[in-house]
């Protein structure tokens, strides 16, 4: 190792947010400050649910830093944007500041099995 922090990333989808293991995994990484890039594809549908028949509050961004993590939204559908939140979040994970959140704002334009 070249003396740089490693990241671990977690890449899943905006229905795992909904599962226990997200909201423990979430949890534990602020609570211990381990180095962990968590990024979460949100394309408004959990199978064939929409998100906001299953969830009150539907800015995750906003529900992740209610853990104690850097988190912040980014449009899922702009690469430019998606490079630039990666690498800044990575750096802070790198920094030592603990767990990071992205949510990739996006949109699923086939259905879940395609």
């Amino acid at each position: 190792m070249t003396g740089r922090r490693r990241v671990t990333c977690c890449f899943f989808g905006d229905g795992a947010f909904a599962e226990g293991e997200f909201h423990e995994t979430a949890n534990l990484a602020a609570l211990w400050g381990l180095p962990l890039l968590l990024v979460c594809e949100n394309n408004l549908y959990a199978m064939g649910t929409a998100l906001a028949r299953h969830q009150a509050q539907t800015d995750l961004a906003l529900r992740a830093a209610g853990y104690g993590m850097v988190s912040w939204a980014v449009d899922g559908m702009d690469v430019f944007a998606v490079e630039d939140a990666a690498r800044r979040a990575a750096e802070g994970v790198r920094g030592g500041t603990g767990p990071h959140f992205l949510e990739m704002r996006t949109y699923r334009f086939r259905a879940h099995s395609m």
